[in-house]
């Protein structure tokens, strides 16, 4: 319920409070958009040494000199201290220390008894404000549990706040008077021991994370400052003699949860009594602080349950829960994907088990085994995944708990092959293992917490590099900054846009007329590129056509289903006539393909290989040729943008990175109405090109096409098989698309049967030789959801 700064309550229609906030040309303590860019970039893009800011302010400034002006900064020292005067984002650093402090044994203690533990961290009350006031959020921000229903009326599971944990707390407070009408946030921990090589050694760390519940999953796996780290804990270590005394695992597992109760102090208050905080919508809250759920690999899980193998359930232990209300750390523990699941059963368990050295990965492991170790192996390993692909989606309904559980079903019905075969011992203590245990927990835990995507650890392993490497209160500083200056429209257009306005803006107050300024040779508008694209180095939404750009990108735009768009670049070297271009690409049927997709696309009631038909002229037409296309398409589940979408490089290249010719493969939607793989069609693409007939731009794609080799899915392989199509002369059955009918790219892997392949088979040869294909839809999440 919104209130006002004091927590009265306001009407339902309230507007927001209005922020204290500077002027809109207001840079403090930046003098110009210049300054700040400058530090922007020199600090947090390319974290350019001390000594290289110094040697570049002296070259900026000797080359200003004949303009009697300025560098944007005299050196490094005076960029820092421009940093550090940003009043925004500001939670400083502090430290404690850490001793034993019970009875030293006779006559001389261990080093780590007697020993001082440091531990820094930032008041994580403080970090949550910051959090809850982020205008970045808005929109991607829950201010109360729900449930939420699909049309057909069943209930799904994704962010923290549509879980069961969210609405059985809320009836909670609600009992409690003072906490009426309070919101609820849920404050989420991860915590996760790191070794970090530098040039000295090995140095080891153990970074505490908060981020909030109310924040959607796809905000905190993209990260947005909305996972902040709270605090490096102590690593106690002793000699090899002692590490495993209980003596020294009572202390490193006290230390931990004494140091954990110290930090998170601060949060106490506002569990028993609701603070006000300003949210992302700009309304004022009055916000009730609670212990939701704590992120941990698997061995960290039992440090926080004080569990270890020598020694059980530690009772004396007092865990750090027992200093909150409703909180209870045997309930707050999470599902860890990464490395319950995917390290600890896949890689530590049923890759172990087929072969020693096997270093095959999840996505190409099922086709590769295929054929050559027992067909229940395989449908045990094909059930895992299923259950992995299921628990990693951004979403999950009734229907795909459902699927979840018949896949853990098929797998405990089918690994007893591992024990006929030997591989594991008979009875009980066969499979009695606990990372395998903990995928019986899992529809419960995301009926509690939501979708697991948005509480892995990988989340905050992610975060170690920039963690350890790039920590700095400054870095802090300047996002913030940015984030101010977005909200005051103070970043619209490029910084040289923006250096050319204040120019003009300047001569305005002088009484010179604008149009008499020199604005050198190529003029700019204010929109011409923004400050966002230059900042996340994404000036081009396209690819080059040499296909030089990462493999998949993120992509903040906004949420569709799908769209296509070919390399901004035309590739070089090739005719502009459709039929010269046919015969330099060795494709004679390509114009009579082309003039018979625009006849469809101008008269598509009528069948182009009707031979009564006129086809449209081309010749005369210019034809441009691609050697990539972009596709950009909703994949919530897959690394993606706050929307969900995800871009990835579809290649139909003679030469790729200078070596063999690449030409991907594509799903292209025929029904929509039909979902899984009965609604698609597999292709692979030979050509990207483009024409321009009658004003209108057709971008357009040549394409074999592949067609299903059965009606339904490989039985043990759960994966839909294919084969290229040919004509009655044996020549690939082609045809030219528009490009938009490509809905993203597709991976086959060959069927490879039993006979070993040739030691000189290359793989670019592998979509030219091979009869029948699987369609692999463990090559990401989306593939999955949409392949079945």
């Amino acid at each position: 319920m919104p209130t006002d700064k004091f927590g009265n309550d306001l009407p339902p229609d309230a507007q927001p409070t209005p922020q204290d906030t500077a002027q809109k040309n207001d840079w403090y303590p930046f003098t110009s958009c210049v300054e700040f860019e400058t530090a922007e970039f020199l600090f947090m893009e390319n974290q350019m040494p001390q000594s290289h800011v110094d040697r570049l302010m002296q070259l900026w400034a000797a080359s200003m000199l004949h303009h009697n002006d300025r560098a944007p900064y005299t050196n490094s020292a005076d960029l820092n201290r421009v940093i550090d005067a940003i009043p925004l984002g500001d939670v400083p650093w502090k430290s404690i220390q850490v001793q034993y402090a019970g009875n030293l044994p006779e006559p001389i203690a261990p080093n780590w008894m007697t020993k001082s533990y440091d531990v820094w961290f930032r008041d994580p009350n403080a970090v949550v404000e910051n959090l809850l006031s982020n205008p970045d959020f808005h929109g991607h921000f829950d201010y109360a549990p729900y449930r939420e229903f699909e049309p057909m009326g069943q209930c799904q599971w994704e962010n923290l706040m549509s879980g069961n944990w969210a609405w059985r707390h809320a009836d909670v407070l609600a009992k409690n008077p003072a906490m009426h009408g309070a919101m609820l946030v849920p404050i989420i921990l991860g915590s996760n021991k790191t070794t970090v090589s530098v040039a000295t050694g090995q140095n080891d760390y153990y970074p505490l994370y908060l981020p909030i519940g109310n924040i959607h999953n796809n905000t905190r796996r993209a990260h947005q400052n909305s996972l902040v780290l709270i605090a490096f804990l102590a690593i106690p270590k002793t000699d090899h003699e002692n590490e495993d005394t209980a003596k020294f695992h009572k202390f490193r597992h006290q230390l931990f949860h004494t140091t954990l109760a110290h930090i998170l102090s601060s949060l106490q208050h506002g569990m028993s009594k609701p603070e006000v905080r300003r949210c992302p919508d700009g309304h004022f809250r009055r916000a009730a602080y609670a212990l939701a759920a704590y992120i941990a690999d698997y061995p960290e899980q039992f440090a926080l349950a004080e569990l270890w193998d020598q020694y059980g359930i530690v009772g004396d232990l007092m865990p750090f829960t027992n200093n909150f209300p409703y909180a209870d750390i045997y309930k707050m523990l999470t599902p860890d994907l990464l490395h319950q699941i995917i390290k600890g059963v896949f890689k530590d368990h049923l890759v172990t088990w087929v072969e020693d050295d096997s270093k095959a990965l999840m996505k190409v492991f099922i086709p590769a085994i295929e054929g050559h170790i027992p067909p229940g192996v395989v449908r045990t390993i094909s059930a895992f995944l299923d259950f992995c692909y299921y628990v990693r989606r951004n979403s999950l309904n009734e229907s795909a708990l459902e699927s979840l559980q018949d896949a853990l079903e098929r797998f405990h019905d089918h690994h007893h092959i591992f024990q006929e075969t030997g591989v594991r011992q008979h009875g009980p203590k066969g499979f009695s293992l606990p990372r395998q245990h903990s995928m019986n927990h899992y529809r419960h835990l995301i009926q509690e917490f939501g979708a697991p995507n948005g509480l892995c650890s990988s989340i905050t392993e992610s975060k170690h590099i920039k963690a350890m490497l790039v920590t700095n209160q400054r870095l802090d500083k300047l996002a913030t900054a940015r984030v101010d200056f977005e909200n005051r429209q103070m970043l619209q257009g490029s910084v040289i846009s923006a250096a050319m306005m204040d120019k003009v803006e300047l001569h305005r107050k002088q009484g010179q007329n604008a149009c008499d300024l020199d604005t050198g040779a190529q003029c700019f508008h204010r929109d011409d590129v923004s400050h966002a694209q230059c900042h996340n180095g994404d000036e081009d939404e396209d690819y080059n056509s040499d296909g030089s750009d990462d493999e998949a990108r993120i992509h903040n735009g906004p949420c569709v289903l799908n769209y296509v768009r070919l390399a901004k670049t035309p590739a070089r070297k090739y005719p502009s006539s459709l039929y010269a271009l046919a015969h330099h690409i060795q494709q004679p049927k390509l114009p009579l393909l082309t003039r018979r997709f625009l006849h469809f696309q101008l008269q598509n009631n009528v069948d182009p290989s009707n031979d009564n038909v006129v086809l449209p002229d081309l010749s005369g037409l210019p034809f441009f040729v691609f050697h990539s296309a972009t596709s950009t398409f909703y994949a919530p589940s897959d690394l993606s943008g706050l929307g969900g979408m995800h871009s990835e490089c579809i290649r139909s290249t003679p030469s790729w990175r200078k070596g063999p010719a690449c030409y991907d493969t594509v799903f292209l939607e025929k029904d929509p109405e039909i979902p899984g793989m009965g609604g698609l069609h597999v292709g692979r693409v030979f050509l990207f090109f483009s024409f321009t007939y009658n004003g209108i731009k057709y971008p357009c794609a040549l394409i074999q096409w592949y067609t299903t080799f059965s009606d339904r899915p490989d039985e043990d392989m759960r994966m839909w098989i294919v084969q290229p199509d040919f004509d009655a002369d044996s020549e690939r059955e082609l045809e030219v698309i528009h490009a938009h009918c490509i809905l993203r790219g597709a991976h086959l892997i060959p069927v490879y049967g039993c006979d070993r392949l040739p030691s000189d088979l290359h793989y670019t040869d592998t979509l030219n030789i091979f009869r029948v294909y699987y369609v692999n839809k463990y090559i990401d999440h989306h593939a999955f959801e949409i392949t079945f």
